[in-house]
């Protein structure tokens, strides 16, 4: 398969047809969903395998934060009994199912909920829905599948390190975000290195160039800034909102990734711009070449159409041609030729046809 056609099939595409009522989910039972948990206090964390939405609902008593990690969303049984348990609105369960939602901020009356996308960039770039809800001690995500960029996230809280475990659940909330936000550089960065190797084999002429991943690339980076752009209205959005449950100091911290989305976004719009710049470049490049291919063959072409003529002229089979008999005659239509093509070639530097 082609990369323009395997990108084109990661395309977020709706799970659900057209016209069903709002809220609605799937009829049947999906692949069970996963559960993970870590909860944790200022002085101990623990990481947990709980068998039930229930068990975990039973530890609201025993810890400061409880981190909720659910892979799979196909489960509809298991969706609706966490509606039921966390008193969740079906407009977001419905959210948590169809994996193709933008970037957003939700605010209910007890619980705030939050979509961001995940990426990664292997021999492709890929997307995956993070849901996230924040409801009292609980922080709540939902994965499509298993795997994602959160393990450094696991790994602080587990260690203690930073400030984290002396917080919170809204900042376990900014964590997520800012974790998430983070691993997009890298894979801007890696887009930028590659643009500065085409732009190095453009200039050695001697070089190959792939106007096709160029191309390739540019479509990456319209589909990360799809994937980007929605995330500094839900920031900005929920810097605004008063009724937010997210305290002011943690608000704080969330302007920090209001700044990284801007950043990426303006590194992605240069690129794209570097992009285009590669591709209108490459095209003066071959049409250049092409002009100088033109300029050969019309200077070959321009020397040997008068010597054709000559030799023509003196080709024709008539009787009575006065050249034919004379002794010198084959030597002064061999100068006469020289002569015309010294001509030309002077007229030509005169000219510039010579010059770079």
């Amino acid at each position: 398969m082609s990369r323009r056609k395997r990108f084109k099939s990661n395309k977020i595409k709706p799970r659900h047809e057209p016209g069903r009522p709002p809220g609605s989910l799937d009829s049947g039972e999906g692949t069970p969903s996963q559960f993970s948990v870590i909860a944790y206090g200022e002085h101990e964390a623990k990481k947990l395998t709980p068998q039930s939405l229930s068990e975990v609902k039973k530890l609201e008593s025993q810890y400061e934060v409880i981190w909720l990690d659910i892979i799979g969303v196909e489960d509809v049984r298991m969706l609706e009994e966490f509606g039921r348990l966390f008193g969740i609105h079906p407009l977001s369960l419905e959210d948590v199912s169809n994996v193709h939602q933008r970037a957003k901020f939700d605010n209910y009356e007890t619980y705030s909920y939050f979509v961001t996308r995940m990426a990664s960039r292997n021999n492709h770039l890929q997307s995956e829905q993070l849901s996230i809800f924040h409801q009292g001690k609980f922080i709540i995500t939902f994965q499509e599948v298993a795997g994602d960029c959160l393990a450094p996230l696991r790994k602080r809280i587990l260690a203690g390190q930073g400030y984290i475990r002396k917080r919170p659940a809204d900042y376990l909330l900014y964590a997520l975000v800012d974790t998430v936000l983070d691993h997009y550089f890298p894979i801007v960065d890696q887009i930028g290195e590659q643009l500065d190797e085409l732009d190095g084999n453009l200039i050695e002429s001697n070089r190959s160039f792939d106007l096709a991943q160029v191309h390739q690339i540019r479509s990456e980076l319209l589909e990360l800034g799809r994937w980007i752009r929605p995330n500094r209205e839900m920031i900005n959005q929920l810097l605004r909102d008063e009724t937010s449950t997210m305290s002011k100091e943690t608000q704080v911290f969330m302007r920090d990734c209001y700044d990284h989305v801007v950043r990426l976004y303006e590194s992605i719009e240069t690129y794209r711009e570097v992009c285009s710049d590669l591709r209108a470049y490459h095209l003066s490049v071959v049409s250049n070449r092409t002009n100088d291919v033109m300029k050969t063959l019309t200077i070959v072409s321009s020397i040997f159409i008068p010597l054709g003529f000559v030799a023509g002229l003196y080709g024709m089979n008539f009787q009575h041609m006065p050249e034919l008999q004379w002794k010198y005659g084959y030597f002064f239509v061999l100068a006469l030729m020289i002569a015309i093509v010294s001509g030309l070639l002077f007229w030509f530097k005169r000219k510039g046809w010579f010059d770079d």
